[in-house]
């Protein structure tokens, strides 16, 4: 199982983020999507809380947040865990990124594979359903 060891403090020009407070995301086995989704609002919060913290600084004449590229990155990667960067693996994702796109790439991945997840398990509960109607209507027809 790959492990990423992040230090729970990062600092950027000395402001400091704890990673502890970024969820780790944990799926239920029922509904995978489900819980993904409830997860990443949390993970959202928590990024937006990161990126007020840390504020912001002048690179080349633009102003741009603290909380960005490989920093946020590896805040994404420490809260996803193993089971997460598996994923990200499997879709050839390459954790060894560092620009200022990983993040959001990187996420954009992870929700396309877990709104996968979850039409399947739409398709799946739609098709239990119908065979259950199916077995009732067919037990009610011999029946009469």
């Amino acid at each position: 199982m790959l492990s990423v060891q992040l230090t729970i403090i990062m600092a950027t020009n000395s402001r400091f983020t704890d990673l502890n407070r970024f969820p780790k995301l944990v799926l239920s086995l029922e509904n995978q999507s489900d819980s993904f989704k409830k997860w990443l609002v949390k993970y959202n919060l928590a990024v937006r809380l990161a990126t007020l913290e840390m504020g912001t600084e002048t690179v080349s004449g633009d102003t741009v947040n603290r909380f960005r590229g490989e920093t946020k990155f590896l805040a994404l990667l420490n809260a996803i865990g193993d089971s997460g960067i598996e994923v990200l693996q499997s879709l050839g994702f390459d954790l060894e990124r560092n620009d200022n796109t990983a993040h959001d790439e990187a996420l954009k991945r992870l929700k396309g594979h877990y709104e996968k997840t979850e039409n399947i398990h739409v398709a799946w509960v739609k098709a239990a359903t119908c065979l259950k109607l199916v077995v009732k209507t067919t037990r009610i027809l011999t029946t009469c």
